[in-house]
C-alpha cells in the first residue's frame, strides 16, 4: 500500500503529526515516545533501541505468511471476486521474517561493545526494511495467474466486486472485509485503466 514517497529519518520523531491519522500509526508513535522517554530518564539508558519494521512476509524457507495481514488478505480476494486490482507502481518490498530477525540481531549486537552496553545516550532508531523496489505488484499478477484464474481490473472495479461480494454467504464473513474501508481510502480515488494481465 504505497503512500506518498518521503524520507523518514532514523531518529525519534518529535511531533505527533509525523504519524499518519490512522490509529495504528499513532499507536506506534506513542510506543516510540514511551521507549525514548525510558531511554532518556531511567536506568535503561543505552539499552533501548527502536526498530521500525517494513512489511514482513513469510520466511525464505517455507514462505508461510500470516493470513490476517493485508497483502495475503488482498490476494485471497481473487477466489472470492474472481479478480485482483492492478496497482500501478506498487513495489513488492516485502521483508521475509527470518531476514528481519537477522537484522534485529545485528542492530542489537551493534549496541554492545565487548559484551557491555554502549554508553550512547540518544535513543537509537533502525529501519528494518527491504529497500528493493522491484519486482512490482503488476509483475506478481501474471505469476499468480499461472496457478489461479482471475481477472486483473482497476482498483475501483476490484473494490466494487469486493463490496458486492459482501452479499454472498462466503463474502459476508471473508476476513478481507475488515480492510474494505482501508482499501477504499487507499485505492478508491485511483483511476487506472482496467486491463487484463498478459
Amino acid at each position: 500500500m504505497n503512500a506518498v514517497e518521503k524520507i523518514v529519518p532514523e531518529q525519534i520523531m518529535e511531533a505527533p503529526t509525523s504519524a499518519s491519522p490512522l490509529g495504528y500509526s499513532r499507536s506506534k508513535w506513542v510506543a516510540e515516545r514511551i521507549c525514548h522517554n525510558a531511554n532518556e530518564s531511567t536506568r535503561l539508558r543505552s539499552r533501548i533501541a527502536i526498530l521500525r519494521v517494513g512489511q514482513l512476509s513469510g520466511d525464505t524457507r517455507n514462505g508461510i505468511w500470516n493470513t490476517q495481514e493485508a497483502w495475503p488478505m488482498m490476494l485471497s480476494t481473487a477466489r472470492l471476486t474472481g479478480c485482483l486490482p492492478a496497482l500501478k507502481d506498487e513495489p513488492l518490498n516485502w521483508l521475509p521474517v527470518d531476514t528481519a530477525a537477522k537484522a534485529f540481531v545485528q542492530a542489537l549486537s551493534s549496541m554492545c561493545t565487548d559484551g557491555k552496553a554502549s554508553r550512547q545516550s540518544r535513543t537509537r532508531v533502525y529501519h528494518v526494511i527491504n529497500e528493493h523496489q522491484k519486482p512490482e505488484w503488476v509483475n506478481l499478477l501474471p505469476w499468480l495467474k499461472k496457478m489461479e484464474e482471475f481477472d486483473v481490473v482497476g482498483p475501483r472495479e476490484w473494490l466494487a466486486h469486493l463490496e458486492k461480494s459482501k452479499e454472498l454467504k462466503e463474502g459476508k464473513y471473508h476476513p478481507a472485509m475488515k480492510l474494505l474501508g482501508h482499501w477504499k481510502n487507499a485505492y478508491g480515488d485511483l483511476s487506472l485503466e482496467s486491463t487484463k494481465a498478459r
